[in-house]
């Protein structure tokens, strides 16, 4: 009991040191050699009082040093609970990594694909197979297409000369029968102007005619000198967007296949596939990074796409869709470990 409570020349007892040390929360053993004590003097100590007094003051102040590991976690709280669905969710995680690896490494093989995968490229490939196996059509052709700027450029312009053509086609129907939309209308037009600058009487009486002559296409069985000029107006303008149309029936028959049969094209289908094959090839640049390996891509979905679009999607249905659904899983698995 004496040795215990005999004050030593720092200016306190063992006892008092130890219920001191006691008394300091989570803090590792503090090794001291005995030949340090033996020469420690109350000043000495005072001073390391000091000294650390300062060091806890100035901790308080700055809290972490810069770029600190422990910076990046925040515990808001823990529980045991908190910890199971940590560890479930990070186990479901691996497994997703694991089945998301192994279909990453089919696609990869199947379209020649050698680039390291990152979480970019897997983001941009997904964005792709998103794309592609939503689309209302594609073709091998489409899928190869060139120069793709300049020639989605020209499709839109045709699309828009196909848009004009029915609206006029459906207009020009509601008056008159199909075989009106054949006549030759830029003759018809000169014919009705070289009378409208007769003289009165043979004026009226080749109106009349000529009306008559409209009037057996017409539903109603007549048409008005007044009705005249403005339907053969609206006929010109409709066999003008046709004839754009016409002009590239046959590039639109190789580039979309079914969606493009002369007459009834499906403008809004065509439309949605022209612009995807350019995001389609943008987002392909950023997972293959050299002209001939996105050629080679092409190539190979070109050839799956040979037997028809549906085809294709059911053939690769399993792999791809399931490639996406395992990354919008992993997506919302990151997400849900980020709200513990």
């Amino acid at each position: 009991v004496e040795a215990l409570h005999r004050i030593y020349p720092c200016g306190i007892s063992v006892y008092e040191a130890i219920t001191r040390y006691s008394s300091i929360d989570e803090t590792e053993e503090i090794m001291i050699p005995a030949s340090l004590l033996a020469s420690l003097t109350k000043e000495q100590f005072n001073e390391w009082n000091h000294a650390v007094e300062e060091l806890i003051g100035v901790g308080k102040v700055s809290g972490h040093s810069h770029q600190h590991p422990l910076t990046g976690i925040n515990i808001m709280e823990y529980s045991s609970q908190l910890k199971e669905e940590a560890d479930k969710l990070l186990k479901d995680y691996m497994i997703l990594l694991q089945k998301m690896e192994e279909k990453m490494n089919r696609c990869f093989s199947n379209y020649g694909i050698g680039n390291k995968c990152t979480e970019k490229l897997l983001d941009n490939f997904v964005r792709f197979i998103r794309i592609l196996m939503q689309l209302p059509g594609m073709t091998g052709n489409l899928m190869l297409l060139t120069d793709l700027d300049e020639n989605v450029d020209k499709i839109g312009r045709i699309i828009e000369y196909g848009r004009k053509r029915d609206e006029f086609c459906n207009l020009l129907k509601q008056s008159f029968e199909g075989t009106f939309l054949t006549l030759p209308v830029q003759q018809k037009i000169s014919e009705w102007k070289d009378i409208t600058q007769s003289w009165f009487l043979p004026r009226l009486l080749k109106q009349r005619k000529f009306c008559k002559e409209l009037s057996l296409f017409s539903l109603q069985g007549r048409v008005n000198k007044e009705q005249v000029l403005p339907a053969l107006q609206q006929l010109l303008f409709y066999q003008q967007q046709k004839q754009e149309v016409d002009s590239s029936s046959r590039w639109f028959e190789d580039l979309f296949g079914n969606k493009s049969h002369p007459g009834e094209e499906q403008w809004d289908d065509i439309e949605v596939m022209s612009k995807a094959i350019l995001q389609l090839n943008r987002l392909l640049v950023e997972v293959v990074d050299d002209p001939m390996s996105i050629r080679r891509v092409k190539e190979k979905l070109a050839e799956q796409l040979s037997e028809g679009y549906s085809l294709f999607r059911q053939m690769n249905r399993e792999l791809l869709e399931g490639l996406v659904y395992d990354w919008e899983c992993i997506k919302q698995l990151e997400k849900s470990m980020l709200q513990l």
